[in-house]
């Protein structure tokens, strides 16, 4: 736990420019501060964002707010960053699925 003490001492002498890439760009969009607590309590651990992260809620998205409508769907492309041809195909699986369950 004195690290930690120690760290509160240092902590004001680091600047954006003694931060390695990664923690710049995480200062950028975060906050410094996002960045110091990284530091602090996750120093030299490696970190992945895979791309697929936001397919689940993505998809509950699109199935709590297609209401059938093509702007609907234009509106719903726009916010998820998707094709209208993947809101078809969600809503279709979906659609496929809640049909088996009720059999």
């Amino acid at each position: 736990m004195k690290s930690f003490d120690n760290f509160k001492r240092l902590k004001e002498y680091i600047t954006f420019d003694d931060l390695p890439e990664d923690l710049k760009f995480i200062a950028t969009f975060c906050g410094m501060e996002v960045a110091l607590i990284l530091i602090k309590y996750a120093a030299g651990m490696n970190f992945n964002i895979p791309k697929s992260c936001l397919n689940g809620p993505i998809r509950k998205y699109i199935i709590d707010n297609y209401n059938g409508t093509r702007a609907n769907m234009l509106e719903i492309s726009h916010v998820c960053n998707v094709t209208e041809r993947h809101i078809r195909k969600v809503i279709k699986e979906h659609v496929e699925s809640t049909a088996k369950s009720k059999q």
